[in-house]
């Protein structure tokens, strides 16, 4: 759980101003297993109907592949 909005500030910066500042995929997993830690403990993850999640995700796919084929 993120504990310090401090430290979730600072990385949050320099995320977004320093383009070179990429997470290497340990990085990145920790980063992931923080995240999900996170959604679980705050009680939204996983979702209690996946198959509500999956048609809206597939309506929005959907309508942006019908949207890029016309442009």
């Amino acid at each position: 759980m993120i504990r310090s909005g401090k430290v979730l500030e600072t990385f949050e910066k320099k995320m977004l101003t320093d383009p070179r500042v990429v997470p290497s995929p340990a990085e990145a997993m920790r980063i992931f297993e923080w995240l999900w830690e996170e959604a679980c403990a705050l009680g939204t993850f996983p979702p209690e109907d996946y198959l509500a999640d999956l048609e809206a995700a597939l309506s929005i796919a959907s309508t942006l592949k019908l949207h890029g084929e016309h442009s």
